[in-house]
């Protein structure tokens, strides 16, 4: 009952050593994966009105990325989330839900905009908070020098030169005539098209508006058609391009029409049919090209979807892989250091170009002109500004 209490032999100072050695090496692995934060994308396009079908690929393609993502870090997996907001095209609505998106749902960064409007309009909120702003596909913000802003596609002005390349290049067209909307985001486009294409020896016969909304376009075409372009410039979405092709030919007028980036949808030859046919357009994006990387994303796409992705979903890709390199780099959402990870980008490889940025510039890279051709869109040419 009165025995003498067991005594512990001392650790030695190997021991100790060891201890500390295991107490050092786990501490910051342990600490380093409580630390890894979630990072919020707020995603802000159309789900609503006549511009859904845009915003619903733009989906298809940050899921897809997300899914790249995480099978290739999957140390980060679950740790993106995705917060939608529906602009409905409209400025004011992209305005009120870049706010609602980072002050109430705290997103770190801003994602989307399928017009210049609400691009413009999601941009003034972002520099608001400082918050990063990647816009894929629209390239006409006001405010270029942004330092929150971060664009991948070719913005209009450019578009407009490599359009002027085309026609007067494998075209050898020399008599132009413009139809288009008269806006400010289009503006840009035709200014620079108008330009090349004079300093290239041809000559712009014409130029014929007509108001949003429009539906009936055969008093434009008969005054563009009296003036005997060899080709009519239309930079158009898709579906005023399929109306216009199908009112021409209607008339019996078998002109040559070449489009901007807005006529890329997978949704053009179900509204154009065999109108489309011998018609031209500039993309960002062909999914015929053969590198790994679009062959990998071609692929993954159509199990998932069903389909050949279009230069949306492309584009999309790209920005959300820009946002999620930024991450995987820093590892972090605190707004200094995610912001200069941004600024940081660097040959990132994507599927419509090499990504290299800095903030508020566009990247600079080849346009794709496509042809539409036996019911078919089809890489035709690359051109390099």
């Amino acid at each position: 009952m009165g025995g003498r209490k067991h005594q512990e032999a001392p650790l030695t100072r190997k021991q100790i050593f060891g201890l500390l050695w295991i107490v050092f090496t786990t501490l910051p692995l342990a600490a380093e994966a409580r630390e890894i934060p979630t990072i919020n994308v707020g995603v802000i396009v159309p789900q609503s009105g006549s511009q859904k079908p845009f915003g619903d690929e733009f989906y298809r393609g940050i899921e897809l990325a997300i899914d790249f993502f995480e099978s290739q870090n999957p140390t980060l997996k679950n740790k993106v989330r995705v917060l939608r907001s529906d602009d409905s095209a409209q400025a004011k609505k992209a305005a009120e839900a870049a706010e609602e998106l980072i002050t109430k749902q705290r997103a770190h960064v801003l994602l989307g905009a399928i017009t210049s409007n609400t691009s413009d309009a999601i941009l003034k909120v972002a520099e608001r908070y400082k918050k990063p702003f990647v816009s894929p596909i629209v390239t006409t913000s006001g405010s270029q020098k942004s330092d929150y802003l971060f664009q991948i596609g070719l913005n209009n002005r450019s578009q407009g030169i490599a359009l002027a390349q085309f026609a007067t290049g494998e075209m050898k067209a020399r008599k132009a005539a413009i139809l288009w909307d008269g806006t400010r985001s289009n503006a840009p486009l035709v200014e620079a098209f108008e330009q090349q294409f004079s300093a290239r020896g041809g000559k712009v016969v014409t130029k014929v508006t007509y108001p949003l909304g429009t539906t009936d376009y055969k008093s434009q075409l008969k005054e563009l058609r009296r003036r005997g372009p060899e080709f009519v410039l239309l930079p158009a979405y898709y579906n005023t391009a399929a109306a216009i092709m199908e009112q021409a030919k209607s008339m019996g007028w078998l002109v040559k029409f070449l489009g901007s980036d807005g006529w890329d949808s997978p949704r053009l030859l179900q509204a154009a049919g065999k109108n489309a046919n011998g018609h031209y357009f500039l993309s960002h994006f062909a999914p015929s090209r053969n590198q790994p990387i679009v062959l990998k994303f071609v692929g993954a796409f159509q199990e998932k979807y069903g389909r050949s992705p279009g230069a949306i979903a492309a584009l999309a890709f790209d920005g959300m892989n820009l946002v999620l390199d930024a991450f995987a780099r820093g590892k972090t959402v605190l707004p200094k250091p995610f912001l200069r990870a941004f600024q940081g980008t660097e040959n990132l490889e994507g599927v419509t170009g090499i990504l290299s940025l800095t903030a508020g510039s566009a990247m600079v890279k080849s346009g794709m002109i496509m042809e539409v051709t036996g019911g078919a869109i089809k890489h035709r040419s690359d051109i390099r500004l």
